[in-house]
Formats: structure tokens, sequence, C-alpha cells
């Protein structure tokens, strides 16, 4: 098939270019658009062109100055260009001719009188190729002098063209004529029957107005209860219409806004870098269609309230695709996206607590092996001995790495609480030392001297301790005292604490600061999980109290006053058991006899507990895994001579670890008498160790005494 040509379209009218370049596109020509005749100039000089179509009136530079600097360049004189013109005045036709045109193309036209003039311009192209140019000729059309210079062929097309226009209109104006005359004997047929439909016509239309006036109230109501802000603007961008959600979101009553141009109402950021939003209306106008913000934008309202906000809008088009206004829609994020930055801290979190518990559980491995062993060199040495000073000294130094550990475990949260009966008096004192060590805050303490024992998870009360001392030291950034209360308190039956807290004996802990207080309508959210009201804030700390407290049988409230403080309230109930005591005179390990099977991944554990073990009159056997364990367990019970307890750990990477081996244990033998330990003490393994089929629960880091005295009770129970 024959090339048909490449057509520059110059169009000033994006919706008209794209139309025309569809129509020419769809009849096989190649096209190329310029918006203007500077444009057009360039487009020529670029492309091997058969045919230019352009209007007549555009900016910058109109059809009649691009066609003369065309024709007046030798390289692309040869070129026909086609005028687009309403051809309302004689005078456009000598216009044309003084600029050098080919042919006319009366707006508005049928596609298929284009395609044909197109087609014969072209078809006329090498003919105009042998015609010469014609000598200057003056026409005067009254006072008007028109020079023309184009050729004689030239001439007869463009006049030929402005004929055929001509002719075509007087077509129309008959066809018209004729119609109009049939109309007309139609019309006195119909005026007796429209007489009487009009009627039924003028009640339809009333029916149809109520029906209008009905949808606008509906779509009305509707725009004032969306939650979306709705803002709609003509074309230079001012305000002719907002919703009750905009209203809120700028700050300003329609009333007032009204007319106003968008960028004074609506004062969009670029949230990072606060620099000024994109002007979304030009944007939208620039672009002809949908239209959305790439940057995260913050809309700043009158009073300065700040709103992370989704922006979206798209125009308005009439019957003709015109643009005349705008829609921009403007969503509210903030929420979602706070949300979004607290789940990302929350994630964060969560695997800090991973690699807080991972750490512990292998210092945890460390310490036992450290602990042990100096246990074992106190036990070769003689009392008195200088060098039992010292190891008694290195025993105090571990003890004080353990504790490091459970402050370590404080950022790990979450497990069953592994309770013990203790005094809650060393607890609050070590957790309000710890967090305020270093800062300029001042604590007092008022403990009850005869204050009940509790049954709690030191490590998780310390949590809760920390996280208030923490809240109330940073909202006294100027220094200040926290004061720390703890007595003895009764809840009556009776006694309205709107609370699910049963009655009985509790113990009452309160924490006091004198910083700005808490505002009364956040108070009932603070407990709620990712709420706070910190720039660096995980909003966890006292979601992560309340859930402690809750597993504990507790209870957490709060008491505050703008400017002069906050207090929070601890309930714990009392123990019925009795505290153990702490022993002033250290106990020597318990001598013993029987055959322990110790199941440990680490060589270090195995080596000081079979010795440990040894020198307390055991025989000890050793497994690396959960898998090792049966069989030598197994075998040994086929043999004979079952072991009378079994030492196991908790966790073996890469194996079978004690929770899955004490199972298949009891299934070998029902009556198996099994430790677990490990340096994981939030497992819930740990917490509740005879649910899971375990005699006896031994935590890491643990000495000789302790071993002995587990594997002791457990073997002679």
């Amino acid at each position: 098939m024959e090339d048909p040509g490449k057509i520059l379209i110059v169009e000033d009218s994006a919706m008209q270019a794209k139309r025309l370049r569809r129509l020419l596109e769809e009849h096989g020509y190649k096209v190329v658009v310029a918006f203007n005749g500077k444009e057009g100039l360039a487009a020529v000089r670029e492309n091997n062109l058969s045919l230019i179509v352009s209007d007549i009136i555009m900016p910058e530079m109109d059809g009649y100055q691009m066609c003369r600097s065309i024709k007046q360049d030798p390289r692309v004189c040869h070129i026909p260009i086609i005028l687009l013109t309403s051809l309302s005045n004689p005078d456009d036709v000598f216009l044309g001719l003084e600029s050098g045109a080919d042919s006319y193309i009366s707006k508005p036209y049928e596609a298929k009188v284009l395609l044909s003039r197109i087609e014969s311009v072209l078809t006329a192209f090498e003919k105009r190729k042998e015609d010469r140019p014609g000598e200057e000729l003056e026409v005067y059309i009254g006072p008007k002098r028109y020079l023309i210079k184009s050729s004689r062929y030239q001439i007869l097309n463009l006049l030929l063209s402005t004929y055929q226009d001509a002719v075509e209109q007087n077509r129309i104006l008959r066809e018209m004529r004729t119609k109009l005359v049939m109309v007309n004997e139609e019309l006195q047929k119909l005026v007796a029957e429209r007489t009487d439909a009009l009627k039924q016509e003028i009640e339809e239309r009333k029916r149809t107005e109520e029906a209008l006036a009905s949808e606008k109230e509906r779509l009305s109501v509707t725009l004032r209860t969306i939650l979306d802000g709705v803002i709609t603007t003509n074309t230079e961008g001012e305000i002719i219409l907002m919703n009750r959600a905009a209203e809120e979101f700028t700050g300003w009553p329609q009333v007032e806004a009204m007319g106003r141009p968008i960028t004074s109402v609506c004062n969009l950021i670029k949230t990072e870098t606060r620099e000024s939003g994109e002007t979304v209306v030009a944007n939208i106008l620039k672009s002809g269609g949908l239209f959305g913000v790439g940057d995260e934008i913050t809309l700043v309202s009158r009073g300065g309230t700040e709103r992370i906000v989704a922006v979206s809008g798209t125009p308005i088009l009439d019957q003709i695709n015109r643009i005349i206004g705008v829609i921009l829609v403007f969503r509210d994020i903030t929420e979602s996206k706070r949300i979004e930055e607290e789940l990302v801290k929350a994630q964060k979190l969560e695997s800090l607590g991973v690699l807080a518990g991972g750490i512990a559980h292998d210092f945890n491995n460390l310490l036992t092996a450290i602990l042990g062993n100096v246990s074992l060199a106190k036990m070769y040495s003689t009392p008195g001995d200088r060098a039992v000073q010292r190891l008694d000294e290195a025993e105090k130094a571990s003890l004080r790495a353990k504790d490091l550990t459970q402050q370590l475990l404080t950022f790990a949260k979450g497990g069953a609480p592994v309770k013990k009966t203790v005094s809650i008096s060393d607890v609050l004192k070590d957790s309000a030392k710890f967090a305020l060590r270093g800062s300029n805050i001042r604590c007092r303490f008022k403990i009850a001297d005869d204050l009940c024992s509790l049954e709690v998870d030191e490590g998780q009360i310390g949590q809760v301790v920390h996280n208030l001392i923490i809240n109330a030291y940073q909202a006294m950034p100027d220094g200040g005292t926290i004061e720390v209360r703890a007595e003895n308190s009764t809840i009556w039956p009776e006694q309205d604490m709107n609370t699910t807290l049963s009655s009985g004996r509790y113990v009452k802990i309160s924490v006091a600061d004198e910083g700005h207080g808490i505002q009364p309508e956040i108070l009932p959210k603070i407990f709620d999980p990712y709420f706070s009201t910190k720039k660096r804030g995980s909003g966890l700390g006292l979601a992560t109290s309340y859930s402690i407290l809750k597993n504990h049988d507790g209870m957490i409230t709060v008491e505050s006053e703008v400017g002069l403080g906050s207090t929070f309230h601890i309930f714990l109930p009392v123990s019925t058991k009795r505290e153990p005591k702490n022993e002033q005179v250290k106990v020597r390990p318990i001598q013993g006899n029987g055959k322990i099977l110790v199941m440990d991944d680490e060589e270090m554990l195995r080596n000081f507990v079979g010795e440990l073990l040894d020198l307390l009159g055991y025989e000890v056997k050793f497994a690396a895994d959960g898998q090792e364990t049966l069989e030598v367990y197994r075998t040994a019970k086929r043999d004979g001579s079952p072991f009378d307890c079994v030492l196991m750990d908790l966790t073996i990477p890469g194996g079978m670890g004690g929770r899955e081996a004490i199972q298949r244990l009891l299934e070998i033998d029902p009556c198996v008498k099994a430790v677990v330990s490990s340096g994981y003490s939030d497992d819930p393994v740990m917490a509740d160790f005879r649910k899971y089929g375990f005699c006896g629960v031994v935590a890491k880091p643990y000495d000789a005494e302790k071993l002995s005295e587990v594997l002791h009770r457990v073997i002679n129970r």
C-alpha cells in the first residue's frame, strides 16, 4: 500500500487537535501536532511533510503569519497548506491568497468533506510543481489593498475551495428550505395534536423539575455528609462550592471562600520539606485528566491545624467536552499515616524484643558456665583460703550480670508471667533507680513497713514500674521529684471502682509526678495501643503495662490535673504464700545419688554440669539434643538401668528441644522425672512447667546450690 504521507496539524485546542489527529490516523495518514504557529514552523523544518492543516486564530503566531513564513522559506515553500476558518469575512480569502494558502475548510466541517479536500490538494500537488509563480497582483477591496504572489494554479485552487464551501453551504440551505416546506405542511397537522399533548408535557416537565429538585437535594445532602472535603472551582481557580468537610479542613466557611482563589483557601505544603505544595487546579487544567499529588501533602487550615491529606481531582466538562471547572477531593489520612508509622515502630520494637531475648538467652548460658565453674572452684578450695574470697567476688559480679540480663529482657515483652512470691519493695526501688540513672529527677519512696508479699513475675512488674517512671521523667523536662508509694489496701464488695477487679486484699502502688498533666479529652485513650502524644513515642508502654497487670489479675488507673501532674495507681492481689526468707548463710550444694541424663547443646555447660554432678555423687550421661536424649533414655531403660532424672535444655537451635522431647519421653516412660532449664525466662513452659510434663524448673543462670536443690527435690519427691 502506497504511503499516503505525513500531515502537520497546527491547532491550539488540545481537544480539537486530538479529534483531528484520530480522524487522519484512522485513514492511514501519519500525523504531527503543534499547538501554535511557532511550534508549527519548528515542526515543518523537522519533518518531511506532505500537507499542513492549520487553524488561523492561535496564540503567539496565527495561521496567516505561519503560512507567510513557510512560503518565504525555499526549503519548505512547496508544502501545500489548508486553513481552517469560519469564512465569516470575505477578506479571509484574500488574506489567505496573500499568505500563500492553498485551500480553506469552513468550521464546523464534516469528516468526509475534510478528507476529500485533503485528497484533492495532495492530488494537485504534482501539477503545482510545474506551475510557474505568478506575477505580483494588487487587489483592492474597499480601502484594503492585497498583494498576491501565489501561482495561478494555487490562486485557482484557493478560490475553488472557497467556491466549494459556498456551494456546500448553498446546498445545505436548499435542503433546509425543502425540509422547511415539508415541516410547515406537517406543522399544521401537528399543532392540533401538540396542543393536546402540551398539557401532558407541562405536567411531565413539572414532575421532571420536582425530580431534579429532589435529586439536587439528595446530592446536596450527600455532599454535606461525606467525610472527604470537596471543593469545586472554575477554570480560573476561583472557588464556587465547598462541602462541610472542606469547610472544616480549611477553616473557611463557604460563604467567605466563594470567589476566592483556591490557593488562598487551601494552604498545601509538602509534609517532609515544608515547601509549598503543587497548584492542583493548574495541573488538572493542563493535563486535562485525573490528577493526584505525588508527594505527601499537608493541608494547613486557617487556624493553623495541620492534616496530612490525599488530594485528587478531575476536570468538569460541558456537553462539547470543554473544561469549565475542576472538582478537588481532600481525604484526611493523618490517622492512617500515624497508625502506619506506629505499626512500623511496633515491628521494630518487636524485633528489638526478639534480639534482646536472644542475647539474654546466650548471655545466661555463659553466666551458667561462669557461675557453675566458680561453684566448682569453691568446692575444690579450702574454706578460708584467699582464693575463696576472690571466687565469692566473682560470684557476686556474675549475679549482678544476671540482674542485667533481666533488665535486658524488660524490653522483650510478652509471655506468661513466671510468678514467684516476692516483696515488691526491692522491685520498686531497683526499677526506679535504673530508669532514672543519670537524670536530674529525684525519686522519693514511701513504702509501708508491713507491706504484704506478692506472687508476681519480677521482670514484668519491673517493666511496668520502669514504664511509669520513664513517663513521669519525660513529663518533667526541667527536673523535679517523683514519689513512689506502696501500701496495703482492701477492696470491699460494695466499693465502686468502675472495674471488674475482685474484692479482696491488694498492694496499692502509686507513682506521682509534678509534670504538665494529661488533657481530660485524651485521658481515656492513654491505655490504647499505639496512642501517644510524644513525637517519638511508640504508644506501647502503657498498653503493655495494662496487659501485664491484667495477666496478674491486677489493675492500673490514673488521676491527672493539667499543670499539677499525674498519679498512676497499680493494684496487685496479695499472695497467700509466704515470702521465702533470704538466707544470710550460704548453703553448700546438696549431695545426692542416682543416674542423671543431661541434655544441652552447649559443650561447656555439659562439661560443668557433668563435673558438678559427679562431685555431688550422681552418675551422669549426656545428650546434645532431643533425638539423642530419646535414644540414650530408651537404651538405659531397656538395659535395666533407667535414669532417675533428665535435665533438659528448653531450646536446641536446629534440633529437638525440651518441649517436644518431654512428650516423646512420656510415651516411652510415663513416670519419667524431668527438669526443664532455659535462658528464656518468659517462655510459657518455664511459667507452667507441670502442664507440659516436667517435674521441676531451673532458670539459667544457676549455680551448684540451686541445681543440687532442684534435683534433690525432684528425685526424692
